[in-house]
């Protein structure tokens, strides 16, 4: 199934409550050093007990439907929305290194997709950066309103396909595992805190990357190891970023998939956290 969101800004002025709110949240995340945290830390950092106790007066505002602002990106709060993430986004630590690449390396006039759209968040800064709708695959049917919510939000567009990427596979249904934690959800059976499962439609990648795209954004939690022995990506795209989800693949994984992406012409340019910056040497 296909969606496609036409964006209109929309504005709301926040309350001094929640202006106060914000400034105590970023203050107190700069104290714990939680973007630091997250890029460094070998594996998916968890909130310390200062947060834990924090949270509580965080959780008011995860229900409350607020539109904030997260490194530039409007999201708008809401229950599904974990406090843990909620406190990442309303800190700027919210998918912050992945933003940063996609700033410095993502150009006017390029063509994206992205496998792994989560809430836009990171669609959102490709279409303001690109100026073009990217194409987005998302496995997770409890995102795609979310995503058309975050485009309306930024004034952007997204072309959106309801799916999910696997390796081997080019039709049919795949059971989709559904996190607790959004960000989570994956193919893997062994998927952290799962809460129900799915069947979800197969895409044939080989066939979406007929379109000429420029620029390709994977993040599929750890499902990129299988995807990436198979594929061949085409000589169109040029830059290629991979969050490898070396918690969940381990190093040798990690290095399988490093060696695939130099066997087909990329160099690693540049990264931060997991997400590598890649680009096709000519």
């Amino acid at each position: 199934m296909c969606w496609q969101s036409r964006g209109k800004l929309k504005t709301k002025t926040p309350s001094p409550a929640y202006a106060k709110m914000v400034k105590k949240c970023r203050h107190f995340g700069l104290q714990q050093k939680i973007r630091e945290r997250w890029a460094l830390d070998p594996i998916f950092p968890e909130p310390n007990d200062q947060e834990r106790a924090f949270f509580q007066e965080l959780d008011s505002m995860r229900h409350s439907s607020l539109i904030i602002e997260s490194s530039g990106i409007r999201v708008r709060l809401g229950p599904d929305i974990p406090t843990w993430i909620t406190y990442l986004l309303l800190c700027d630590a919210y998918e912050h290194g992945d933003i940063r690449l996609i700033a410095d390396y993502v150009r006017p006039g390029e063509r994206t997709l992205v496998i792994g759209g989560g809430i836009g968040v990171i669609a959102a800064e490709i279409a303001q950066k690109s100026a073009l709708a990217p194409t987005i695959i998302e496995a997770n049917p409890l995102l795609l309103e979310r995503l058309n919510d975050t485009a309306e939000l930024n004034g952007v567009a997204f072309d959106i396909i309801h799916g999910v990427v696997q390796p081997g596979c080019i039709s049919g249904l795949a059971p989709f595992h559904i996190s607790e934690e959004f960000w989570a959800s994956s193919l893997r059976e062994d998927t952290w805190r799962k809460t129900s499962t799915v069947e979800v439609p197969i895409v044939d990648l080989e066939t979406v990357l007929t379109a000429p795209y420029d620029v390709v954004f994977l993040d599929i939690e750890g499902a990129e190891v299988g995807l990436l022995e198979m594929l061949l990506l085409p000589k169109t795209v040029k830059t290629l970023f991979v969050e490898i989800h070396r918690p969940l693949i381990g190093g040798r994984a990690e290095a399988a998939v490093m060696n695939r992406l130099w066997d087909q012409g990329f160099k690693l340019v540049d990264s931060e956290g997991l997400t590598g910056c890649w680009q096709r040497m000519l």
